[in-house]
């Protein structure tokens, strides 16, 4: 080539590339009519133009973070927090109902209902029915998706499961089998049709296979067990080394796999059903739409002339496990063995075996009525009655006192009980039973009603610990042999043991104390105090009554002015005495309260009766202490300036500050001094005494103090040349991470950015107080609104508004290159 002509050439080709370049680094802007903010990864377009730039009707679509189109339209379902909603326990599962499907350019795909992908939109159709996996088909072509992914490649025409490796595929018409482990073809589709024990419980390693019309047997490695040269129907299909699902000239076989012995089989006809194995060997078999059992011998032990029969090891999955079979006919369900013999007619609508493993509830339609009656399989009915209904249930359970089962029965609206292990019998006579109210006293006890009233009945021995002649009950927590009864309005004390009424039925009310060493009567309106023995402690004169100890009570008496009065009560040394003040503002413990004697506030040990002494009354007692909450208080000296305390009189912070808040999160707002006018300056304190923040902002009075903490930061606040508050924030840290110069910031759901406000326009800084978008926006897109709560939902790409249009701004600051005219909401859920 000529050296000029070679240099034309090359120009020509880094324009071209150079032209290429610009095109990717500018992406042609797309118009749109309208969008929402993004929610869940995605966020709400429409236009009225179509894919050759002709206006139409609305389009809609859902675009990605990045501005591609994603979904265009969604079928089913609906987003939802993740904290709402949870993928089954089963990790091995699909989600049943949270789960949303969409579809794009007629393809169907499927999310999370928080927006997390399952299968991207690239399917004809996609069946959620089964959790275990779902069946996707595409383009004439089928897989089975699960929580690992697509079980094998999208290239089969069918696909059947046949354990958790292999699967029977279909390509180009021919069969075989394809390995998930392996993710090949371990068998090739070479074969006519294949079959396989789909419904046995143990997978077998062979399957059925057909060349040139005749059927054979190969392993899973293809190998030939049995050649290809019998007829095939899928009945009695098993999966062991007995093969009884090839004929030759209509003569069923017998073949045993592992020797090749080819028998004739005398096994029952059977022409149009499917046989399952079962536990053991056995196997259940098919003969005109009827089921019979043959054991793993080949013997028929039940003959065909049940609709359904039942036999499983395993209890979770059926009401009588095995050895015994549970059968049906037309006329009811019954209970065989593993002989054959009959151990319950088949003549009841429903069998449930209770914890007794050879006990049965059976029920059965009488007169139009169901009932119930009680069989050991052994003996048949041990109970000679009829119920309306028999119920398992069993007393409370306690860590030293396993739970006693017995057998709740009802007739005629009222309830009865059988204890299997003990025999007691009590016939139905009672209106009500309740198997859980003793925890500890009676474990082996259930209260019983009759006409309104309750008793206590021992369960294992059918004797009476209370007889129903009270109204209520309790006994927890009180000593051995006593109880708390009422009996129309009227307490009184009975103890059980003696059948004896120690206090006797008046209009009182009896409650435990606190510390549940004595007896709390309500007399009217006012409280006192009585002893176990029904002796009087207290009269019944006061307002309140609390214990603060084993043997410390507090009395509280209020007059007309609603002010409190104390007394104190030693029920060791019988004594009562008072504070040595005017009054006690409050008592909190045993070691401490609050008392006020000549217009000043002291700390009192009521158990000592002395005055706490400390660093807080060093310099003269405070004249005012707050209530104690997580052992501090705050408290204000002689010269109105207040301070913390804590219960036994040392100081958190000294009394410095012109005023405290209740501490909060563990924070307080310390105000200390003013500005020029004259509003207070406050800042922050933590529990234990350190200033966070010094108190050098504007306090806000009409704010509540909850409104000086946002997003676990403190609220900073100043005012401006015309008293307006500007907002900013500081860490727990106390560095300030947004400075006070917006008029409103807003906090992010879960999130780490705020947006500001400044001049009616709106910005975004993270939490480190970079900013990430500068304040010139006229509108910012949210997708919550909460009415109570500091922080509102955003997400990015942000959705923000800027002369007179809205785009879509990354954390860059750089714009998705998209322009929408107007703001709609994000349409969550197509029910």
């Amino acid at each position: 080539m000529h050296p000029l002509t070679y240099l034309k050439h090359r120009k020509l080709f880094v324009f071209a590339a150079l032209l290429i370049l610009c095109c990717r680094g500018q992406a042609q802007t797309r118009k749109y009519e309208a969008g929402s903010d993004f929610e869940f990864g995605f966020a709400r377009i429409l236009t009225n133009k179509n894919s050759t730039g002709q206006r139409t009707q609305n389009i809609q679509h859902y675009i990605d973070p990045e501005g591609h189109i994603a979904f265009d339209s969604i079928l089913r379902g609906g987003f939802l927090a993740k904290t709402k909603w949870e993928f089954p326990d089963d990790t091995t599962l699909l989600p049943e109902h949270y789960y949303v499907v969409v579809e794009k350019k007629k393809k169907l795909g499927v999310l999370t209902s928080d927006g997390h992908w399952l299968l991207r939109p690239l399917y004809d159709t996609i069946d959620t029915r089964n959790p275990m996996g779902w069946i996707v088909k595409k383009d004439g072509h089928q897989s089975i998706f699960t929580k690992n992914g697509l079980a094998v490649p999208l290239k089969f025409e069918q696909v059947w499961q046949m354990d958790s490796n292999y699967y029977n595929v279909v390509q180009q018409g021919k069969w075989g089998v394809y390995s998930k482990k392996d993710s090949t073809l371990v068998i090739p589709c070479l074969y006519e049709d294949m079959d396989y024990c789909y419904s046995c419980q143990d997978k077998g390693d062979y399957v059925f296979a057909k060349i040139k019309g005749k059927w054979g047997i190969v392993d899973i490695h293809n190998k030939i067990r049995v050649p290809f040269q019998y007829d095939h129907r899928h009945i009695n299909m098993t999966s062991g080394n007995m093969v009884y699902a090839l004929y030759h000239n209509n003569t069923q076989l017998k073949i045993n796999l592992t020797t090749g012995k080819v028998d004739s089989c005398q096994c029952a006809p059977n022409d149009n059903g499917d046989s399952i194995d079962l536990e053991g060997g056995f196997k259940l078999v098919e003969q005109n739409n009827l089921y019979g059992l043959v054991n793993a011998a080949g013997k028929n032990i039940l003959d065909y002339k049940y609709s359904q029969i039942l036999y499983e090891s395993d209890s979770a999955w059926i009401n009588v496990p095995a050895p015994y079979v549970q059968i049906r006919n037309e006329h009811g369900w019954g209970i065989a063995d593993t002989t054959g013999k009959l151990l319950v007619p088949p003549i009841y609508d429903h069998i449930s075996m209770v914890s007794n493993d050879s006990l049965l509830i059976c029920t059965r339609k009488i007169g139009g009525i169901y009932q119930d009656v009680l069989i050991n399989l052994h003996i048949g009915q041990i109970l000679p009655d009829h119920y309306d209904a028999i119920k398992a249930a069993a007393t409370d359970h306690q860590i030293d006192s396993p739970v006693v089962h017995f057998l709740q029965l009802e007739k005629n609206n009222l309830f009865g009980l059988y204890n299997p292990a003990t025999k007691v019998l009590i016939p139905p006579n009672f209106d009500e039973i309740k198997h859980y109210q003793f925890s500890t006293q009676f474990p082996h006890a259930v209260v019983v009603k009759k006409n309104g009233l309750s008793g206590i009945l021992d369960v294992t021995t059918g004797k009476w610990i209370i007889k129903p002649k009270f109204n209520s009950i309790e006994t927890e927590k009180l000593p051995a042999g006593l109880a708390i009864v009422a009996q129309n309005g009227q307490f009184g004390l009975y103890n059980y043991l003696s059948k004896t009424m120690i206090i006797p039925l008046k209009n009182i009310v009896l409650y435990k104390t606190e510390n549940n060493k004595a007896l709390l009567v309500k007399a009217g309106l006012k409280y006192g105090l009585q002893d176990f023995k029904g002796d009087k402690i207290t009269d019944s004169s006061y307002d309140e009554i609390h214990s603060l100890n084993d043997s410390l009570y507090v009395l509280m008496s209020r007059d007309a002015q609603f002010n409190n009065h104390y007394r104190f009560y030693n029920s060791q040394s019988k004594d009562y005495y008072t504070a040595p003040g005017d009054t006690l503002e409050g008592v909190y413990v045993d070691t401490m309260a609050i008392l006020v004697k000549n217009a000043h506030y002291f700390l009192w040990n009521p158990a000592t009766r002395q005055i706490i002494h400390g660093p807080y009354d060093k310099n003269g007692a405070p004249t005012f202490i707050d209530v104690f909450t997580r052992g501090l208080a705050i408290f204000y000296n002689g010269h109105k300036k207040a301070g913390v305390l804590t219960t036994n009189g040392n100081l958190i912070a000294p009394a410095i500050y012109d005023g405290l808040t209740r501490f909060k999160n563990g924070y307080s707002l310390i105000l200390k001094g003013k500005n020029k006018r004259g509003v207070f300056q406050y800042g922050f304190l933590d529990s234990t005494g350190r200033t966070v923040i010094p108190a050098s902002y504007d306090l806000d009075q009409n704010r509540q103090v909850s409104d000086y903490f946002m997003d676990s930061c403190f609220v900073l606040l100043l005012q401006d040349s015309l008293g307006h508050y500007l907002t900013g924030l500081a860490n727990q840290n106390g560095r300030q991470i947004i400075q006070p110069l917006y008029s409103k910031i807003i906090a992010q759901q879960q999130g780490q950015y705020y947006i500001v406000k400044k001049n009616n326009l709106f910005g975004i800084i993270d939490r480190l107080g970079n900013t990430i978008l500068p304040v010139v926006f006229s509108d910012i897109g949210l997708s919550s609104w909460p009415v109570y709560e500091q922080q509102y939902g955003f997400h990015f790409p942000i959705f923000a508004k800027k002369g007179g249009s809205w785009h879509y701004y990354l954390k860059d600051s750089s714009m998705l290159p998209i322009v929408v005219a107007r703001h709609i909401q994000f349409n969550e859920a197509i029910f």
